[in-house]
């Protein structure tokens, strides 16, 4: 519950570290996710030294949980639980979670439902994952069609679709992983539609949104 979960939180300490190497240090990136998780309750710096100086700084201050991010991974790590969780996974099964407790307040349960997921990028595909585990039979489709051949050829129980408006149309479930903006408008969905759009920003038309 909220309670237990804002205990949990409030007893651990993090610190963001800047991270050099690719494009360099993003401006504003860990402070932002540093005041995200004061938001949600925890004690979070921002290291003043970056790379590897910025990982013994942290330790130093008594960090619980570390987080860093380079061009291709961001990563959380509780050094006292030796747990390292990916963000695009953390992601994927929190919002897959959401769209699933979202169905199920209107009586609905996605167990033998069918899920659309637009985009085959980590989170796309850790979501597809997710739901699997849930039950609910998946349909992805991704613009790259040669990223989406592959995904199928080893994802057999998946469904392809070559048309995103058909179907969207044609479910009630959509999981919206891609970074594009205002590409399902209010013709793509149905009054009974459930979305979850953890792509940024998220792909919803202004028609859509009402």
């Amino acid at each position: 519950n909220r309670t237990e979960a804002g205990r949990i939180l409030g007893a651990q300490s993090a610190a963001v570290v800047p991270i050099s190497s690719g494009e360099g240090v993003i401006s504003g990136f860990a402070e932002v996710v540093a005041a995200v998780l004061e938001h949600i309750g925890m004690r979070a710096l921002v290291t003043r030294a970056s790379d590897v100086a910025g990982l013994g700084e942290a330790v130093q201050q008594g960090a619980d949980v570390l987080f860093a991010a380079d061009d291709h991974r961001f990563l959380a790590i509780h050094l006292n639980e030796r747990n390292v969780v990916e963000n695009a996974w953390a992601t994927a099964n929190g919002f897959a979670a959401a769209l699933s407790a979202a169905a199920e307040q209107t009586g609905r349960t996605l167990v033998e439902g069918e899920v659309l997921v637009l985009g085959l990028g980590p989170v796309g595909r850790h979501a597809v994952d997710r739901f699997q585990k849930m039950g609910a039979r998946v349909r992805v489709f991704d613009i790259d069609e040669a990223r989406m051949r592959v995904f199928l050829d080893e994802h057999p129980d998946v469904k392809g679709e070559g048309d995103m408006g058909a179907a969207c149309r044609r479910v009630d479930y959509i999981l919206d992983a891609t970074p594009a903006a205002g590409i399902i408008d209010g013709s793509m969905i149905r009054p009974s539609s459930i979305i979850s759009c953890p792509g940024v920003p998220h792909g919803l038309t202004p028609e859509a949104l009402k």
